[in-house]
């Protein structure tokens, strides 16, 4: 009981830091998209809101899915019968088709919430902001030789 307790604390532990680190990255993306795209105090209210709604089911999706293609990576998958394997690929499609309804569901309450204009400066700096910020971590990798585990 004590070693499943140390256990679960350690993973809490683990997982703190992390979701600080995302919870950081989303606050600035907000900030630079509210800068970029000219928000006034109304429209952000409601587009922060939309915005830090949509990104909190897409993480929990996104996590989700890298957890299945973790369990079947490499050797890991020959301890699985064939009926495991077809249920984690099936579990696999609804998640991918889950996170693209959420995304299509997110750009049509943009669009609600924003002028045209706006939505689509939304999604063109959505991108310059994700670019710039992979950018940053594959100069940071090549500075301290760290791996890509490829799903990031």
């Amino acid at each position: 009981m004590l070693w499943i307790t140390a256990a679960l604390i350690s993973a809490q532990a683990q997982q703190q830091p992390e979701k600080q680190g995302r919870e950081k990255l989303l606050e600035k993306k907000l900030n630079y998209l509210r800068e970029k795209l000219m928000l006034n105090d109304r429209e952000f209210v409601v587009f922060e809101q939309e915005f830090k709604s949509f990104e909190t089911q897409r993480w929990k999706l996104f996590r989700q899915k890298k957890q299945i293609l973790q369990t079947l990576r490499g050797n890991k998958t020959a301890n699985l019968s064939d009926k495991e394997i077809a249920d984690k690929l099936k579990h696999l499609r609804k998640l991918e088709r889950s996170l693209f309804e959420l995304k299509d569901k997110h750009f049509e309450r943009i669009q609600n919430i924003l002028p045209p204009r706006k939505a689509l400066q939304y999604w063109k700096y959505s991108l310059q902001f994700n670019k710039m910020l992979l950018k940053k971590r594959k100069t940071h990798r090549r500075k301290t030789g760290e791996k890509s585990d490829g799903h990031r």
